[in-house]
């Protein structure tokens, strides 16, 4: 009973501390959500990030993520299965396009497990990005930066990844569109947060990194129904679960905490047959 006190107490005079990264407020449009936001110090976050991939180039740790360092294996094994599946199906041949991917954080993060296959991990990035990781990865057999998606080199059964990005996309739907033009094989969606209610709801995501990195960011919560409508009917849903990041919210409509950070993914469909 008195720890359920505590906790109530902490969520409700100190939820900000408790939760360093949470949604709160529920915006008309996106336009009145910017209003309230206010970034990172990108050029501080960026040369963070930066020296962080250069440790992981040079053997000091094994991955990174939005600048912190790992030193441990960490494997996402939903998304993990799911390419070596893709693989599998194609001969060892895999080719992962991935959208918002940084400095290649998941396949530093998922490399060890992946070895032995023909890989080809290509990172679809913000300009300052992609010029940073051409830079510090040039010459890298694996690991490739570019501008547009369009510009990728082989699209042949394709695994598209979009993990943790596409909610901070005001036109998220053209970009899932451009995408899904490339006919990729799989499309995996995860880290991303949704609820079970009709609408996209339009939010803001408040960060306090352990980094001291602050800012709070326009962002969706989408509507699962909606989202799901988008693959529809060219791809097959296989699978779906959690993922392991909850979400503190305070929006208008939803419980202050709910754990829908979620992952999709999706199959194309096989063409179908004419009969004659």
């Amino acid at each position: 009973m008195i720890r359920r006190i505590i906790h109530k107490v902490r969520e409700t005079f100190f939820f900000e501390q408790t939760y360093p990264i949470h949604w709160k407020g529920n915006f008309p449009d996106w336009a009145s959500a910017m209003q309230h936001a206010r970034g990172y110090d990108d050029a501080a976050i960026l040369e963070r990030i930066k020296q962080s991939a250069l440790a992981v180039k040079e053997g000091k740790a094994l991955f990174e993520r939005d600048g912190k360092l790992f030193y441990e294996p960490f494997y996402d094994y939903p998304l993990l299965s799911f390419l070596l599946k893709a693989a599998l199906e194609n001969n060892s041949k895999l080719r992962v396009l991935d959208f918002g991917g940084s400095l290649g954080s998941t396949w530093f993060q998922h490399r060890a497990l992946l070895q032995g296959l023909d890989v080809q991990w290509y990172v679809v990035e913000q300009p300052h990005y992609v010029a940073l990781g051409q830079e510090l990865f040039h010459g890298d057999k694996v690991l490739q930066f570019y501008y547009q998606a369009a510009d990728i080199p082989d699209k042949e059964a394709l695994f598209v990844l979009a993990s943790g990005v596409l909610y901070y996309i005001e036109i998220y739907h053209e970009f899932i569109r451009q995408l899904q033009a490339l006919q990729p094989q799989y499309f995996f969606v995860h880290r991303t947060p949704f609820h079970e209610g009709a609408e996209h709801l339009i939010t803001l995501q408040c960060v306090q990194s352990e980094e001291n990195f602050e800012g709070t960011f326009p962002s969706w919560i989408f509507s699962r129904e909606q989202f799901l409508a988008q693959f529809t009917p060219d791809y097959q849903l296989l699978a779906e679960g959690k993922s392991i990041d909850n979400i503190a919210a305070r929006v208008e409509g939803l419980p202050r905490r709910f754990h829908n950070f979620c992952w999709f993914c999706f199959r194309k469909n096989a063409p179908q047959r004419i009969l004659q």
